[in-house]
């Protein structure tokens, strides 16, 4: 049995090779242009057939797309199908060779699609997979009949939104890498129930995604760079005279949370543990993971400023305008306070922040400050454990750690306030 390092060192040669992997009809295929094939050969009622499994990597790619222990399963699968008196690659052809009286479309598998996959996972994720479905695979692929999909047209449009440079109304790229990828596998989830319902053989669009070229030069979330930075942030955003409204107390907490802004928006009143002073909540984009914020007195403070507002709705950040029924964005009014600066090239300026970047400013400056390490603060974030194992050895909370790091990360910022707002008191003497 070969491993994937001596798979990798054959040489192409300008003749075609079969390499045997694995003992019962395991076979690497390897073509003169480069391309590394899966292949299972078998003999079935006395005639040699050859099945492909799938690919290792493309021509002039060095990307695997199927690994060897994905084509190693699939080997086993089909050669049980052999087994059981099937003819796997007669099966194939008919399928293929197969015309439906109706050509079954994208359009036609999609309300299945959309009643399957709404109930895996939480609404926040599904309304964006939605509306990339919507956006970029229906306009295009809605009237196509499955089983004239190919890797190869999929591929061509995704990488057209990957490399697109289309500013939308919010000075906002219409598409991207990122855009680009998590299409096509949400494009590739819709395939896979194709082939599960029996309307296409296999999915040809499940290698999509990774094929895509990666993003160059990947946009990191814009974060504030210096405690003075985040001091005259703080110190402005409590001192603006529309501060006490909902949005002005989101923008002001989310410097102490620094959890994912959405997720913020959407907190509960029912979520809140007023005599453990803890927010215990469910995180979306780690699959429903229970995640427990320590509230310090600071955030307690601006709770009980919101409570005054919405304490008979359901959503701490209320709003009676949007469809979901809490506040959307804060965006706005950073832009109203100046912290949304870019040049002409609509590159960032210093005091530019996205409110994605807290996150980054509480992991830089609370190991800076000695206030925690990295693996500490990291699980105050929300992620999850990088050790080796993961959670199967590593299932520590440090609860009383990170209690004691956003008490005392609250505090630095409570400091670095009142330090902005000394300063800009001299700066005002100075004019007088």
């Amino acid at each position: 049995m070969l491993t994937i390092k001596q798979i990798m060192a054959f040489k192409i040669t300008d003749k075609e090779q079969f390499i045997n992997v694995e003992r019962g009809g395991f076979y690497l295929r390897l073509t003169p242009l480069g391309g590394r094939y899966w292949y299972y050969r078998y003999k079935f009622e006395g005639i040699e057939a050859k099945y492909k499994l799938g690919v290792l990597t493309h021509p002039d790619s060095s990307k695997q797309v199927m690994s060897l222990q994905s084509a190693r399963k699939q080997f086993w699968f089909e050669k049980s199908r052999v087994a059981n008196g099937i003819d796997v690659q007669l099966v194939r052809t008919q399928a293929r060779e197969k015309k439906p009286e109706k050509a079954y479309t994208v359009n036609d598998i999609y309300p299945d699609y959309k009643e399957i996959r709404q109930g895996k996972v939480v609404k926040s994720t599904w309304d964006k997979e939605l509306g990339r479905m919507e956006s970029y695979v229906l306009p295009i692929f809605g009237e196509t009949a499955l089983l004239d999909i190919t890797t190869e047209n999929v591929y061509t449009e995704m990488k057209k939104i990957a490399l697109s440079t289309k500013i939308g109304r919010d000075n906002r790229v219409l598409g991207g890498h990122e855009t680009a990828k998590r299409t096509a596998r949400h494009f590739s989830s819709l395939i896979d129930i194709a082939v599960q319902f029996g309307k296409v053989p296999n999915n040809v669009v499940s290698a999509v995604a990774k094929l895509l070229p990666n993003d160059k030069n990947p946009k990191k979330s814009k974060a504030l760079q210096s405690p003075e930075l985040l001091g005259q942030y703080l110190h402005e955003v409590n001192t603006d005279r529309k501060g006490g409204d909902l949005i002005g107390i989101g923008c002001r907490l989310m410097p102490h949370l620094f959890v994912r802004h959405t997720e913020m928006l959407m907190m509960k009143w029912s979520e809140i543990d007023w005599d453990k002073k803890e927010w215990n909540r469910i995180i979306s984009k780690q699959k429903k993971m229970e995640h427990r914020v320590f509230l310090s007195k600071q955030v307690i403070a601006l709770l009980k400023e919101a409570q005054m507002q919405t304490s008979d709705k359901e959503y701490i950040f209320f709003s009676s305008g949007s469809k979901h029924g809490y506040i959307q964005t804060l965006d706005n009014r950073l832009k109203a306070l100046g912290w949304k600066q870019r040049d002409e090239n609509y590159e960032p300026l210093e005091r530019c922040i996205d409110i994605h970047g807290f996150r980054s400013t509480a992991t830089s400056f609370g190991q800076d400050e000695g206030l925690g390490d990295h693996a500490l603060i990291d699980l105050c974030v929300g992620h999850k454990t990088k050790a080796v194992h993961g959670e199967s050895y590593d299932r520590a909370t440090r609860f009383k750690e990170r209690k004691i790091f956003m008490n005392e990360w609250s505090d630095y910022l409570e400091k670095l306030q009142k330090e902005s707002a000394q300063e800009s008191a001299r700066k005002e003497l100075r004019l007088v």
